[in-house]
């Protein structure tokens, strides 16, 4: 169901500002969002060419150090008090746990 709404003359300016900014912030965070993309395999694929190491295959715990230039941090993906749902429902817990593991770079340079 499509609903029209008629703005006033005054009120005309002001939306089609907000509707261009928004535009705008969209596309800032598009193309944010490709760089630290890009940036991050660049450093995943140095790790893996110069010193052998696969970022995919680091567990939940597992820190990264590349000396003055970034800190790695394999963390978890779940957003919910995971111990209160453990002591809550555990057999629930134990039957559909599953970690996902997720890279957070935390840039120092």
């Amino acid at each position: 169901m499509l609903r029209t709404f008629k703005p006033s003359e005054t009120e005309l300016p002001k939306l089609q500002e907000a509707a261009k900014l928004l535009k705008k912030s969209k596309a800032e965070i598009s193309a944010s969002e490709r760089t630290k993309e890009a940036a991050e395999k660049a450093l995943y694929d140095w790790l893996n060419k110069e010193r052998g190491l696969d970022v995919a295959t680091l567990e939940i715990g597992d820190f990264v150090n590349i000396d003055g230039v970034l800190i790695l941090e394999i963390g978890s993906m779940n957003k919910f008090d995971q111990q209160r749902f453990q002591i809550e429902h555990p057999d629930l817990f134990n039957k559909f746990k599953r970690d996902v593991p997720v890279k957070r770079p935390k840039p120092i340079a």
